[in-house]
């Protein structure tokens, strides 16, 4: 219950005790510190995340043009289907991955009953 209430209490403390230091900022100095490393390392994650995927389309085309295709159709196609599959994963499974609890047991209770933090 203790962690809660500091939780609480130092959630609704205004970030100008953070400019100008006070008993406030000592009290909440590790929720802070925690809360604004958690805010940046969420943001580089979406910005490494952007890069990879703009990334992705000029690979795709280069390993794309290596096929022998006879017709644009299928060029496109081949390339539609490795973008679809590259970026899904990029954006979709990476994300659930990551975030997803590892301290259950078993492998099936990973992908059935594993949480997300």
């Amino acid at each position: 219950a203790a962690a809660v209430c500091y939780f609480c209490y130092c959630i609704n403390v205004d970030f100008s005790s953070v400019l100008f230091p006070d008993d406030t900022y000592t009290y909440c100095d590790d929720y802070f510190s925690t809360y604004s490393t958690s805010v940046l390392f969420n943001f580089l994650s979406l910005i490494v995340t952007t890069v990879i995927n703009l990334a992705l389309f000029p690979m795709m085309k280069f390993l794309t043009d290596f096929e022998m295709h006879q017709t644009a159709d299928t060029y496109n196609l081949s390339y539609g289907i490795k973008m679809f599959v590259t970026l899904l994963v990029n954006t979709g499974l990476v994300p659930i991955l990551s975030y997803m609890d590892w301290d259950t047991e078993g492998i099936l209770h990973i992908f059935f009953g594993g949480c997300i933090k």
